[in-house]
């Protein structure tokens, strides 16, 4: 597993749990509270699979793979502003 990928899907990750910690704080309601933007949301899962891509089929999930990349940290840093964590894309 390519160490950007790791990292880019850690920084993602962890921008994700720390908004929806934030959110269910503003508001504990259990069917709403601790919801994420759905554009994070949308580059987490992305992140997400293209680790899982990468863990069961390493060749084909190769294919593509820096273009991906690119467009997934393209992504993040449009998100980047509107929220306080640090993106970093390296462990």
């Amino acid at each position: 597993m390519p160490q950007e990928v790791a990292g880019l899907y850690v920084a993602v990750g962890r921008t994700a749990s720390s908004a929806s910690i934030a959110s269910w704080a503003d508001d504990p309601d259990p069917e709403y509270g601790g919801g994420i933007n759905s554009e994070l949301a949308d580059v987490t899962r992305e992140c997400a699979k293209l680790v899982s891509r990468l863990a069961w089929s390493p060749f084909r999930g190769r294919l593509f793979l820096y273009w991906r990349i690119d467009r997934l940290k393209r992504d993040a840093d449009a998100l980047a502003p509107r929220f306080t964590v640090n993106w970093t894309y390296g462990l």
